[in-house]
């Protein structure tokens, strides 16, 4: 199972202590690593680092985290791969730009059993892995929102809608933005995904990075934070994943067998 952390806050934090938090997991999650600043308009391009290498062994890594790490938008990842191999273009997270030109990123943790919404997305993947099509796919469904003149609530709930219809048979813990607002979203029921309340926003993480009060995300329902408040809570969903690791793991090694 990959790691994740996202941070949405309405003026820049230090994000070191958490980065660090996270990185540190490296060799449980040796795969590769990602980390994406995301400032805020449209039509922004996000500074993404990535390295198909072990984080807690990166030169790039520990460069990065000698400085301070000011920023109020932040998606970060080290992988495991379950799907794809040890490439940089499996690194997470990717990136993609809607028709409206925002400028969009995602990280995922779990894995597509079912991925019958996302196939017709395969071929526009850099890499090979499952998570990469998940982009895409939801992208399209703020390009259609955004053809059908929905306004920005509709354009959220376009998204919410696209998400609910992709949980049904798959692992999804999602952390995406799409240059204005950080997505977050599970549907395990084992509890893969927690915030903790910043001062003037959030932080989304695998599980809790430090000693302070991380509660566990809703299950089955996006939260959609902008400038560190949240601005969209989605409609309570289907599709819950329950199965514990053991079982998980299980349904992996029987997948590509």
């Amino acid at each position: 199972m990959c790691m994740m952390l996202g941070i949405d806050t309405k003026e820049p934090v230090r994000a070191n202590e958490l980065m660090e938090a996270l990185y540190s997991h490296g060799n449980e999650h040796p795969n590769g690593w990602g980390l994406a600043y995301l400032p805020a308009g449209d039509g922004v391009q996000p500074t993404i680092i990535r390295e198909a290498q072990n984080a807690a062994v990166s030169e790039r890594v520990q460069a990065i985290l000698r400085e301070p790490v000011m920023t109020a938008y932040l998606i970060a990842h080290i992988r495991r791969a379950s799907v794809g191999s040890t490439r940089l273009e499996n690194c997470h997270p990717f990136e993609g730009k809607d028709r409206a030109g925002r400028r969009w990123v995602l990280a995922h943790n779990g894995t597509l059993f079912d991925p019958r919404k996302t196939v017709n997305y395969l071929g526009q993947r850099q890499g090979s892995t499952d998570s990469e099509a998940i982009l895409p796919y939801l992208i399209d469904a703020s390009n259609a929102a955004d053809a059908q003149g929905l306004g920005e609530e509709g354009r959220l709930e376009a998204i919410d809608l696209a998400v609910a219809a992709l949980a049904p048979g798959n692992k999804l813990n999602l952390l995406f933005a799409d240059g204005n607002h950080t997505f977050a979203y599970t549907n395990d029921a084992n509890k893969t995904l927690w915030r903790l309340r910043l001062e003037d926003g959030w932080a989304f993480a695998t599980a809790p990075l430090d000693e302070r009060d991380w509660e566990p995300m809703p299950v089955c329902q996006l939260l959609v934070v902008r400038d560190g408040s949240v601005v969209f809570e989605g409609r309570v969903g289907e599709g819950v994943f329950t199965a514990d690791e053991a079982e998980y793991e299980s349904m992996i090694e029987h997948m590509k067998g």
